[in-house]
């Protein structure tokens, strides 16, 4: 019966701690290898998200490619008794932002405001994976992924230490399950 709800801890935490070291990798390979620049053009607002943060598309040997303007952290403070026009409590160009508006009605996006389409911004990439970029500043996700990987990993290595404890225990003391 241990041995089975281990056997599901690891299905279930493998295949997470191996996608969030996919992420890692990925984000220091961008962080470390976008040397290049070129100057993108604003496209139109992501919809994934509650900030709408900008599409900026760009061209490397004539294909163009679009990234996000990527933040680590947004927080949106939203309430009905907030102005009805939204604003941003810090820098939008910043690594984390606040946006504060009104829950109800909010008559402006502040992300669509201070970078309208056609505005143009710098994206940095990849020489060899173009399409490996970001938009202005690196927004440190690295570092984020890294802290989920360790998180996932001493999980991982604390529910499987539980099970050997209670292997050794259900063994020691001859217990056995009776329906």
């Amino acid at each position: 019966m241990i041995f089975i709800a281990w056997v599901i801890l690891s299905m279930a935490a493998l295949p997470l701690i191996f996608y969030y070291l996919h992420l890692y990798k990925r984000e220091v390979r961008i962080k470390t290898l976008s040397s290049s620049k070129t100057e993108g053009i604003v496209v139109g607002y992501s919809r994934s998200s509650e900030s709408n943060p900008p599409i900026v598309e760009y061209q490397v040997n004539g294909k163009p490619y679009r990234r996000d303007l990527d933040y680590t952290w947004v927080t949106v403070i939203s309430s009905p008794f907030k102005p009805r026009w939204a604003k941003a409590s810090s820098n939008l160009l910043d690594k984390n932002i606040i946006i504060v508006r009104n829950s109800i009605i909010s008559f402006t996006s502040v992300l669509q405001d201070a970078f309208p389409k056609g505005s143009h911004m710098t994206v940095w990439y990849n020489p060899k994976k173009p399409n490996e970029s970001y938009v202005e500043r690196y927004c440190d996700k690295d570092k984020y992924f890294k802290k989920l990987v360790w998180l996932m990993v001493i999980i991982y290595i604390i529910c499987s230490m539980m099970c050997l404890v209670l292997v050794y225990f259900y063994t020691k003391y001859n217990v056995t399950f009776e329906s």
